[in-house]
């Protein structure tokens, strides 16, 4: 399974928003954990 965006910026704005979510929540070390997991298992691919 792979996420694919646009480009890079749009790859910042999705963790930009995942992030303002889970802050909203009180979720924010969640959001950090979700952003580490993407990156250290190349799921979200950058095109």
């Amino acid at each position: 399974m792979a996420w694919k965006v646009k480009n890079f910026v749009k790859g910042l704005e999705f963790f930009q928003l995942v992030a303002a979510v889970a802050e909203e929540e009180g979720l924010l070390s969640f959001a950090m954990f979700f952003i580490f997991a993407l990156s250290r298992w190349s799921v979200f691919n950058f095109i």
